[in-house]
């Protein structure tokens, strides 16, 4: 005869642990905040270990709630289970922790904080949570923000103005090109004139044949023209003999 295999009965659950696994899984299920919270105190005849199996517990695919409540969004109840014992380096079969399935920023932000406030609290390099979050390292990163948003502020600024300035230039020298030569050099002096009466920013001379701004600059001469090239210089010549 076989001899009957030794085994031993799986003990029963007890119902203390069951009525603690029900309350706090079924406050997870609706998202109570409140719930959740007076379900995680009800833990007389609970072992510390046995609390931990009932947080971490996982289903078919390796998530536990605290995979679930992240993937929903749910902040507030996913801290209550963090300060409970919640693990957050408890890995799916992905390979994913809670924090990986964090729905957004918000989410993700609990988490973060959460590391900061209890930074011995888990092994966090496990954890997949990048680094912690406080009031001051919030505030640093607000503040860069802001100096962020106001650096491209300006900028956007300083790239208006240097448009509208090139804009205000090129209609300067259309309508100085469209001057005969005897009013281009009326002009100029009419220039000289403003400048010396202490106008700034005044274009004190400009090309006879292109108009740009020769201000300050050794202009080519001939006659009383002047150029800001040799070729502009011929260009006039060659215009001026047709005429």
């Amino acid at each position: 005869k076989k001899k009957k295999e030794n085994f031993q009965e799986k003990e029963p659950v007890r119902e203390e642990l069951k009525q603690y696994w029900n309350a706090v899984h079924g406050a997870c299920e609706t998202g109570d905040e409140k719930q959740l919270e007076a379900a995680l105190q009800k833990t007389e005849g609970i072992t510390a270990d046995e609390i931990y199996l009932v947080l971490n517990e996982r289903n078919i695919n390796g998530e536990t709630i605290l995979h679930k409540l992240a993937s929903e969004g749910k902040g507030s109840t996913i801290r209550l289970l963090l300060l409970h014992g919640a693990d957050p380096t408890v890995k799916d079969k992905k390979s994913q922790t809670a924090y990986d399935h964090a729905v957004d920023k918000l989410t993700r932000n609990i988490f973060r904080r959460f590391m900061g406030e209890y930074p011995d609290k888990f092994d966090y390099t496990k954890s997949h949570i990048p680094s912690a979050l406080n009031d001051e390292i919030e505030a640093e990163i607000a503040d860069k923000r802001k100096a962020a948003r106001k650096a491209k502020r300006l900028k956007e600024k300083e790239k208006k103005t240097e448009k509208e300035a090139v804009k205000k230039e090129e209609e300067e020298k259309q309508r100085f090109l469209h001057l005969s030569d005897r009013e281009k050099r009326a002009l100029a002096a009419e220039r000289r004139l403003l400048a010396a009466g202490g106008q700034k920013n005044v274009v004190l001379s400009r090309c006879f044949t292109c108009a740009t701004d020769i201000t300050a600059k050794v202009p080519f001469e001939y006659e009383n023209f002047r150029f800001c090239s040799m070729d502009c210089l011929k260009a006039h010549r060659i215009q001026s003999k047709k005429l």
